[in-house]
């Protein structure tokens, strides 16, 4: 009996490490469709400085970085460079690049709680069709996330 009991033990920890893994660890949902994300959908915004493209761009996973922030200045010395901080450029979006946003991730992890980060398609040639995380260009304690004024601006 006390073997048993022992081997159900034994069985129960892993199973409950691995429930606590799909429970606490970051959870991703689609909000696109719901309010107030769904009003977003399909605005044009416009660069009002030089970015970079940071990310793996065969891989498909792209997000816009902000200079300054954990970034150099922008030059295209940069490109197709990892930095120290283990960020690969893939390449520049220039001031005045147009981008569509066509999606938005309701993000949830226990240390940061739940924000908001919106997916866009740029007009620049060299990018067309990709899908950009663009949240570095906002406030995602808003709801739904802002673009800060200083980064990006709605196309009038």
């Amino acid at each position: 009996m006390m073997k048993m009991r022992s081997i159900i033990i034994l069985a129960a920890i892993p199973i409950a490490l691995l429930l606590q893994g799909c429970l606490f660890y970051p959870r991703h949902y689609d909000v696109s469709s719901r309010s107030p994300y769904a009003e977003m959908m399909g605005k044009k915004f416009i660069l009002k400085q030089d970015c970079y493209v940071c990310g793996n761009v065969k891989a498909g996973k792209l997000q816009v970085g902000v200079p300054g922030r954990y970034l150099p200045a922008v030059s295209p010395l940069f490109i197709n460079k990892k930095l120290d901080n283990g960020i690969v450029i893939a390449g520049i979006l220039n001031q005045g690049s147009v981008f569509t946003i066509v999606g938005c991730i309701d993000q949830y992890d226990p240390e940061n709680g739940h924000f908001g980060s919106f997916k866009a398609t740029f007009e620049t040639p060299s990018f067309q069709g990709v899908i950009f995380d663009v949240s570095e260009l906002t406030d995602m304690s808003k709801i739904p996330p802002e673009f800060l004024d200083n980064l990006a601006e709605p196309v009038k």
